[in-house]
């Protein structure tokens, strides 16, 4: 770059000045006395105590299953082509940053793909001289045991040489499913949604006025952005990852798509709700999974015709310009949202493992009597409970028990689900019952000792005090609720 005299050298004028200092080092951690510290002292030496960068990313090293570098040497390392080939990039980038967990060392064991079927699979190993376990020079198909491969190994050591007959294999890792799966869900779910979507302008919609499931995802949506941007402000790119399959996977997909589709052809705001929804997932999706959210943003684009208030998304012709989503619902994003969001949630898994026992199909419709508190909540969040877990009547507990009922303890509450079987095993409902009653008297006597602690109390915080004191109260709760069952089972 001309240093020291880049006037003998025109071109390179300004070049130094120009790279040097940058903001990020991405380096792994066996160079940092080699490189590293080198850069830094040659820099405050010559260049008047200049620091060529303000932060040092040390990244995790991959190794292959066996805690084995990877070197194309050992032929143990995967081509990004090869993943790209049989995964898609979006799902190589997706993994990769997954995989970004720090300085720890990261395993993924490497697979073959038999060139004669196009199936993976394990090959088999030797140890070499060096001791290093590698794939054998020549593998033999899975399938048809007549034709045989060549590993990466075998061509890169100079052993055999690919041919017509016995082809060069490429080497996979399934741990990049998860990438493929989840940008498979994202374009599964958006055209699903796109197909809901009738693109007519509204005015600007106030989520105030929305019903629980609106509300809920768009607060969602801002936790889950702001965690995004400090994430990235600590260079946890796994973090982002993991922030970002979940909100996605779970959130979107798995509860809010499902939710809205017994109303949404019929409620053009809510449309527009989720037509913004997917703008914004589109917006924070694209660092890792820049391709198929590319693809896709031009649809969603020209289907958000309307904005929501409290949520800026500047349009941009290309996803790559636009700008991150500003999120301000102000009230909207409540404590009480989320808290009566976990309630519903804990209710809805409560309902679906006692579907399961009872082996009732997801679409049969099922009953629910409760007391006045869960009914409230019922109303608070909205069908949210009804769709996810298949509820048709709900009323108040009477008296007089419903036929071939369950019981079900639920926050200090006894609620009876009919409708699961024709005849429900009294037998095992005890059984259920008695090993609740158990765990919820472990829990008890945990957060009694807990409490009773000297050192404890004085040494926690006081809101970890507090949380404590509330979840023995819930333990409490539950346990007499499971008792009240059993008893009334007897």
């Amino acid at each position: 770059m001309g240093w020291p005299w880049p006037e003998d050298f025109p071109e390179t004028e300004g070049l130094l000045d120009f790279f040097n200092p940058t903001s990020v080092l991405s380096t792994a951690r066996e160079i940092i006395t080699l490189w590293v510290s080198r850069m830094v002292m040659f820099n405050r030496y010559f260049l008047n105590g200049r620091l060529p960068f303000k932060d040092v990313f040390i990244h995790a090293m991959v190794q292959d299953g066996h805690g084995q570098k990877m070197s194309k040497s050992l032929g143990n390392g995967v081509d990004p082509r090869d993943i790209i080939f049989s995964h898609g990039a979006d799902a190589m980038r997706f993994t990769l940053v997954q995989m970004t967990t720090d300085t720890q060392d990261v395993r993924m064991p490497v697979e073959m793909v038999c060139p004669h079927t196009g199936e993976s699979f394990q090959p088999e190993f030797i140890e070499t001289p060096s001791g290093h376990l590698v794939a054998a020079p020549t593998q033999q198909s899975p399938k048809d045991h007549t034709k045989h491969m060549v590993s990466a190994y075998g061509a890169a050591a100079g052993v055999v040489e690919p041919s017509g007959s016995v082809p060069l294999a490429r080497n996979t890792s399934s741990r990049f499913d998860l990438g493929r799966n989840f940008a498979n869900k994202v374009w599964n779910a958006t055209r699903f949604a796109l197909n809901r979507i009738d693109s007519k302008s509204l005015q600007e919609i106030d989520l105030a006025n929305r019903p629980f499931i609106d509300r809920w995802i768009f607060s969602r949506l801002e936790e889950t952005t702001n965690k995004l941007e400090d994430s990235i402000r600590k260079y946890q790119f796994n973090v982002f990852a993991d922030t970002l399959y979940d909100f996605v996977w779970h959130d979107v997909c798995d509860r809010y798509l499902e939710v809205v589709k017994p109303s949404i052809d019929d409620d053009p705001e809510q449309q527009m709700v989720l037509a913004n929804l997917l703008n914004a997932v589109l917006r924070i999706m694209h660092p890792v999974c820049p391709f198929i959210t590319e693809a896709l943003w031009t649809h969603v684009r020209n289907a958000t015709s309307s904005n929501l208030l409290g949520i800026e998304l500047p349009d941009a012709e290309i996803l790559a310009n636009a700008a991150w989503p500003k999120i301000e619902l102000g009230q909207i994003n409540s404590p009480q949202l989320f808290k009566d969001f976990n309630s519903a949630n804990q209710l809805v898994a409560l309902i679906r493992s006692a579907r399961a026992e009872q082996g009732v199909k997801p679409r049969q419709i099922i009953d629910l009597q409760a007391p006045s508190q869960v009914l409230d909540l019922l109303q608070r969040v909205d069908g949210f409970v009804e769709v996810l877990a298949g509820l048709g009547k709900t009323q108040s507990v009477s008296k007089e028990q419903v036929e071939n009922s369950s019981v079900l303890t639920f926050e200090g509450a006894e609620i009876r689900v009919s409708g699961l079987h024709n005849e429900v095993d009294l037998d095992a409902q005890k059984t259920r019952l008695q090993k609740l009653i158990s765990e919820k008297e472990n829990q008890v006597h945990g957060f009694r000792t807990r409490l009773s602690n000297k050192g404890y109390l004085e040494n926690a915080k006081p809101e970890i005090i507090e949380e404590t004191r509330n979840m023995l109260a819930s333990a409490e709760a539950d346990l007499e609720a499971a008792q009240r069952s059993l008893t009334n089972l007897d």
